[in-house]
């Protein structure tokens, strides 16, 4: 991919499969952009630095906007570092979203692709192009790099492969796990990393009795909260709906006139018409 010619970005949720995440894509590839996923990617740091150096390339900033988006802690910070990189910023809405006011993206224009038309793929792709047209320089010193989602998750599994854990290190162990399952118990990627961690270390042969009597009660709560989620939220959206795609803009747009985009402020309900200048979708 060359430098300086993807826009977009990607969080590490991606299920391809899903309705929206489809939808966005097939867009953009008929519109001749090459679309980038991490599904290729490893886990760790490697993984996390390629997808910030993916950031600083890009030309453009889009945001598959969803209740999931909003409440990934892995999302929220791609989304944070692009904005402290003054990437242009276009959210898509793709799936669900509680409030359309009480959220980071709620001073952008957001594009409704919730329902794709050919109009609303006209108005995604003029929009891309609007705001690459307009890319800042990045800011120099750049800001800090923010930090590997669930670092510490990794950090305790090479603890756990340790060959002998003392009963204090069990506890210490135990008490990290507690304290990441009341953090971000509601990420089901992170629940389930974290019940994983709790029967590693329930599995070990020098675990203590204690250890494993509470482990045992920890992964009953987990299991019955992975069991019956929020009726409300299940129904209303996937559990790994992708947030964020990544992609390159030709050397030369596709010829012909272009519908100028019509998004919908994210801090309003309804639907309006913007103009197709990036300065007009601005970045945070």
């Amino acid at each position: 991919m060359p430098r300086g010619e993807c826009y977009g970005a990607l969080c590490q949720l991606l299920e391809p499969g899903q309705v929206g995440h489809r939808a966005l894509t097939a867009a953009l590839r008929r519109a001749r952009q090459q679309v980038w996923f991490d599904d290729d990617l490893g886990g760790g740091e490697a993984w996390w630095n390629e997808i910030l150096e993916q950031i600083r390339s890009c030309e453009v900033f889009i945001v598959a906007l969803s209740n999931h988006s909003l409440e990934s802690k892995p999302c929220q910070a791609e989304l944070r570092y692009a904005k402290a990189l003054q990437r242009p910023i276009l959210p898509v809405r793709i799936g669900p979203v509680d409030s359309m006011r009480a959220n980071p993206l709620a001073s952008l224009q957001v594009i409704d692709y919730q329902n794709p038309t050919v109009d609303s793929g006209i108005q995604l792709v003029s929009a891309v192009h609007a705001l690459a047209a307009q890319q800042p320089p990045l800011p120099s010193p750049l800001p800090d790099e923010p930090p590997v989602p669930f670092a510490y998750l990794m950090r305790l599994s090479s603890t756990l492969a340790e060959q002998d854990l003392d009963p204090r290190q069990q506890t210490h162990l135990l008490t990290e796990l507690k304290s990441g399952l009341e953090e971000d118990g509601d990420d089901p990627t992170a629940r389930n990393d974290i019940a994983r961690l709790l029967r590693m270390l329930r599995d070990r042969s020098d675990v203590t009795y204690r250890t494993r009597t509470e482990i045992d009660e920890l992964l009953a709560s987990v299991d019955t909260k992975a069991a019956a989620p929020d009726a409300s939220t299940a129904a209303a959206r996937p559990q790994h709906e992708h947030p964020v795609v990544r992609a390159t803009i030709p050397a030369t747009p596709p010829a012909g006139p272009q519908s100028a985009p019509t998004a919908t402020p994210a801090g309003e309900g309804r639907r309006g018409t913007a103009p197709a200048h990036a300065a007009e979708c601005p970045a945070h």
